[in-house]
Parts: C-alpha cells; sequence; structure tokens
C-alpha cells in the first residue's frame, strides 16, 4: 500500500501538468473572446500614413495624381479618421488663410479672403478605379475638404495634407457683392481667357515644366452679360513632362442651385469641392 501511494504522489504532479496544458488554450480562447466582445477592429484606428512621403515635390506628387488619371477611369475618394498629430482647428486655419493670400497674391483669386474658423473638416484618401475593376489608392495623396465663411461670403476648398498646397477653391458670393468683387479682376481675366491664372496655378504647384493646352482648342466661352454682371469659364489642360495630363478648370456662374448669387470656381477639376 505504502508503495502505491509513493507512486501516486509522484505521478500526481505530472497529471496536473498535463491537464493544465489541455485546458490552457481554452480559459486562454475563452478570456480573449470576453475582453475583445463587442469591440471594432480597424474602424477603430487612426489613419496613419507614411512617415517619410514617397515624392520629392509637390510636382511628383501631382504627376503621380496624373499618371493615375491617365491609367483609371476617374479619382473616387475615401472617408478616414486624421492622425492624432494632425493640425488643431485653429492651426489649420492659419495654414489656409497662409495659402489663400499667396493665391491672391498671384492674382488667382478676386480678393483677399480670410476664414476664423471651420465650418467642416473632413480627411480623403484617393483612389482610382483601373480598367479591370482593381481600386488601386494612391501613395500618400490625402487632403482635407473645408467649408467655411468671410467676410465677404463662404468658402469651400480642397487641401493637401503633406505639402498643405491647395488643389481647388470655390467660392460663393452674394448677388450684390458680385460687381464690386469681381468685375475688374474678371475683365483682366478675360483678356486671356484664363491662361495666366492658369499659369499661376501652374506655379503655385511648381509646375514649371508643364505645358499648357486649352480644353476647347483656344475657344473660351467667356462671357460679358449686357447687365453689368459677369458670366465665364475657361479649361486648361496640363501636360506632364511624362505625358499626363490633368484638368484645370476656372468657371463663374451666377445664379447657381436656385439661389441668388454667384460661385466662382477654380482649380484642379478632378480634385473640386
Amino acid at each position: 500500500m505504502k508503495s502505491k501511494a509513493k507512486y501516486a504522489v509522484m505521478f500526481l504532479p505530472l497529471i496536473l501538468l498535463v491537464t493544465a496544458a489541455l485546458l490552457a488554450p481554452r480559459v486562454s480562447s475563452g478570456w480573449y473572446d470576453r475582453q475583445t466582445l463587442g469591440q471594432l477592429s480597424h474602424e477603430n484606428m487612426d489613419y496613419e500614413p507614411y512617415e517619410i512621403s514617397p515624392y520629392h515635390s509637390f510636382a511628383d506628387k501631382m504627376e503621380a495624381i496624373a499618371a493615375g488619371v491617365s491609367g483609371g477611369t476617374s479619382l473616387y475618394k475615401v472617408k478616414l479618421k486624421e492622425r492624432r498629430d494632425a493640425p488643431e482647428n485653429q492651426e489649420l486655419v492659419e495654414i489656409i488663410n497662409a495659402e489663400l493670400k499667396v493665391l491672391y497674391e498671384k492674382s488667382i483669386l478676386p480678393q483677399e479672403w480670410s476664414i476664423q474658423e471651420l465650418e467642416e473638416r473632413t480627411f480623403y484618401q484617393m483612389y482610382v478605379i483601373l480598367e479591370d475593376n482593381e481600386e488601386v489608392l494612391f501613395q500618400d495623396v490625402c487632403y482635407w475638404y473645408i467649408t467655411a465663411e468671410t467676410e465677404e461670403g463662404s468658402v469651400m476648398l480642397t487641401m493637401d495634407s503633406t505639402f498643405y498646397k491647395i488643389y481647388a477653391v470655390r467660392m460663393y458670393y452674394e448677388e450684390e457683392q458680385i460687381p464690386v468683387v469681381t468685375s475688374e479682376w474678371l475683365e483682366k481675366q478675360l483678356m486671356d481667357d484664363f491662361f495666366s491664372l492658369t499659369e499661376e496655378w501652374c506655379s503655385y504647384w511648381e509646375l514649371e515644366a508643364a505645358e499648357l493646352v486649352s480644353a476647347y482648342k483656344d475657344q473660351s466661352y467667356g462671357n460679358v452679360a449686357t447687365d453689368g454682371l459677369y458670366g465665364a469659364g475657361e479649361g486648361y489642360i496640363i501636360l506632364f513632362p511624362g505625358g499626363y495630363q490633368l484638368y484645370e478648370w476656372n468657371c463663374l456662374d451666377y445664379y447657381k442651385y436656385g439661389i441668388s448669387g454667384a460661385a466662382w470656381g477654380s482649380g484642379i477639376q478632378a480634385l473640386s469641392p
């Protein structure tokens, strides 16, 4: 009896170890399920783009966008959650105002606009659908869609999140402000069908090596109405050295969307707000 008890005591630890080894995975799995039940995975993750941009300059990024457009059917966007270290609203306001000032100094805008606070701030990444329906995200091509109010009216724009360059801008004026704000500026733009303005856009985007070709074969559809109000527009194709192209548009519309006023828009059409 003593011998049997002795062997039982010797094998008891071994039996306990084997039992623990068999039960441990089940206990661990059950604990993990209880901890993660009802929680989200990738939907809760912040978007963390490349720490080092694959583009040496904004011109490189613009050409990459043009190459993507050339290889696909159209540009699309997917909404993302911003990085934790993204600029706060007030910092982004200051960045936007600095860029709007540059656009005004280049005569791209009819007047200098200054925003005080943001109404809407949405973050997107661009992607393109290829001919075989494959969806391809652009590397580090993300931008903000911004809406804000100014003393003169409202503004909408799209801005690159890495270089802080504005891709396109749209401004809304009340009807009584149209002749005061736009008349002299617009007459100057109509003298060369917005060609100089588009050249200034290319300078702002660092596209000195690109060429401009009228999208309407040098025939502008701009006009000056007899009642003193203006309606004008012109588009240009930006040709890159690699053979790719983007479409730049300039358009001033009146009574758009059934409201009394005007909307002035300019910039890369595929990224227009």
